[in-house]
């Protein structure tokens, strides 16, 4: 047993290699040939190995899925082409998420693969083209034949038809309904009695691949109305709830929330604005709160334009909601009266600057869009939450590079940080400072914080020479085992720099692309050695530019 597990973790990290160099294929298919009796195959494996594997290949594939390129399973595919054993045990992971847009019209998936399916993607129109895809009767007639569907996922261009929700309220075995740039001004909405009885999660978007703006036709108040009919359909039995701004209106105050502990307002302000306690007076339950709010650029005047007053001098979030303990906040006032209406028991603050995607807005008016924390806001915020001692994660993202000061402060302030992301907004071309060398300074501070163990950090880097991934990398692999040597409690260290933005991110909130290394980068040996450091106090992380098959031997994912 024990070659097999170390067979099985060399095989591990073989895939892991060859994931990077792009030879997966080939290395499946060279595994129908005949192998030495001492070697060991994917047939010998033990299922639970195997099925890490599959998971690996799976999440490789999953940010593709969402804008509908690859099916989840992707990278699956050459495993189950290798044998017969292989097919049977890959199939459920390959057929567990399932699209309506490679169906012909009124077409649905065989029945040999109605056991394994446990996410159904429904839309009405390509993402490639203007052809609009059928949602036939027979397609939600099989839905509930579907006994293993825990998921579904309705992204649709028109008013969604009340009895589609009606029929997904109905399957008994519904965990997770996500609504994407929806639209609920249609008919008037009517649901059964016992409808949602098994929802836990429920996510309505106005967001969509394009834009984040609505058509102006929309009828707002019927779509309301509408809004709060499902809401308090599900409301007795979620767990989680997101829901954009948009469709927030004072109906939502009514409804109760016995059960729901994790709750996000993203995209826009309700209109009228409505303060974060008033919209959680009826959740006693929640205990994760994201309100990620962006501009409006539709309804840019007074309170739509960052940064925002999200609280309300008076009220009382303490009381309405006592188990709260994680807040992320974007685009706020650094004095909000919200801080001080924060639980004294909170554990993670992230305050953030949330901006929508494939907003087309002029340069000109880039600030009116979020509200990164400058210098002295910054300052402000920490003092607002310097009675907040039991906080063991923040986040602040800036409009500039962290400096020693702040981290001092944030150190003085909160000394049982376990977790401390301090990132930079955004990186306009031609318009930083370069700063590819850090301060002894700043490493002080971070020493101060004996518990932390994980640090975010934004630094430039930027080689305008070279390809875009190789000029990175070997500076960062330097700079992280600079902070790891001297950071002993740290586990792993994240870094961004310059205009590296993940723009496939769903939320608006992980705009900024994070390369992460842990303390396994200390055991490379084939990182380029930087010059010398020069007398005094700064280190320059640059040094000389690694040719691409160094670099390649460097990377660490």
């Amino acid at each position: 047993m024990r070659r097999v597990t170390s067979a099985a973790i060399v095989l591990l990290g073989r895939l892991l290699r060859l994931l990077r160099v792009g030879k997966l294929v080939h290395f499946f298919r060279s595994s129908r040939a005949p192998s030495p009796r001492t070697s060991t195959s994917l047939t010998d494996l033990p299922s639970d190995v195997l099925y890490l594997i599959f998971a690996l290949l799976s999440d490789r594939s999953r940010d593709r899925t969402w804008y509908g390129g690859f099916c989840d399973g992707f990278y699956l595919i050459p495993v189950s082409e290798t044998c017969r054993y292989m097919r049977q045990q890959a199939k459920p992971w390959i057929f567990r998420e399932v699209y309506n847009w490679n169906r012909e019209e009124g077409d649905v998936w065989p029945k040999s693969l109605w056991p394994f399916i446990v996410q159904v993607h429904l839309r009405d129109c390509s993402i490639y083209s203007t052809v609009p895809i059928t949602l036939s009767s027979d397609l939600f007639k099989t839905l509930p034949l579907l006994l293993s569907l825990s998921r579904v996922i309705l992204d649709l261009r028109i008013a969604i038809p009340p009895d589609k929700l009606v029929a997904l309220s109905l399957l008994p075995q519904l965990r997770s309904l996500e609504l994407r740039q929806a639209r609920l001004d249609g008919p008037s909405l009517s649901l059964p009695q016992a409808s949602f009885a098994s929802l836990e999660r429920l996510v309505i978007s106005i967001w969509r691949i394009s834009q984040v703006l609505r058509i102006r036709d929309v009828d707002q108040q019927r779509e309301c109305v509408n809004v709060a009919v499902l809401l308090r359909a599900a409301s007795g039995s979620l767990t989680t709830l997101s829901i954009s701004g948009d469709l927030v209106s004072r109906d939502f105050l009514s409804i109760k929330w016995p059960c729901l502990r994790n709750l996000t307002i993203t995209e826009h302000t309700p209109a009228p604005y409505l303060s974060v306690p008033d919209i959680i007076s009826q959740m006693t339950a929640v205990r994760r709160l994201s309100v990620l709010y962006t501009a409006d650029k539709s309804r840019d005047v007074g309170e739509r334009r960052p940064p925002f007053t999200l609280g309300v001098r008076g009220g009382d979030i303490v009381n309405a909601s006592p188990y709260l303990r994680e807040v992320t906040l974007s685009n706020l006032q650094p004095d909000d009266p919200i801080f001080q209406q924060l639980p004294s028991r909170l554990e993670a603050l992230h305050i953030v600057a949330a901006e929508d995607l494939y907003l087309p807005v002029a340069t000109a008016s880039r600030n009116k869009k979020w509200a990164p924390l400058a210098a002295a806001t910054a300052l402000t915020v920490l003092k607002n939450i310097f009675r907040l001692t039991d906080i063991t994660e923040l986040t602040l993202t800036l409009d500039h590079f962290a400096t020693p000061a702040l981290v001092h402060r944030i150190a003085t302030a909160l000394p049982s940080l376990q977790v401390l992301e301090l990132g930079h907004a955004e990186y306009p071309q031609g318009s930083l400072e370069r700063r590819d060398v850090r301060d002894h300074a700043l490493l002080e501070p971070l020493t101060r914080l004996t518990s932390l163990r994980r640090l975010r950090i934004s630094l430039d880097f930027y080689e305008r020479i070279g390809r875009y991934h190789d000029r990175q990398r070997a500076a960062q692999i330097r700079a992280a085992r600079w902070f790891l040597i001297h950071l002993p409690a740290l586990q792993d260290i994240a870094f961004s720099c310059d205009n590296w933005f993940s723009w496939r991110s769903y939320y608006p909130l992980e705009r900024v692309s994070w390369a992460t290394y842990s303390r396994a980068v200390l055991f490379l040996e084939a990182v380029p050695t930087p010059p010398p450091t020069p007398s005094g106090s700064r280190v320059d992380f640059r040094s000389r530019a690694p040719s691409p098959v160094e670099t390649r031997s460097t990377i660490l994912s």
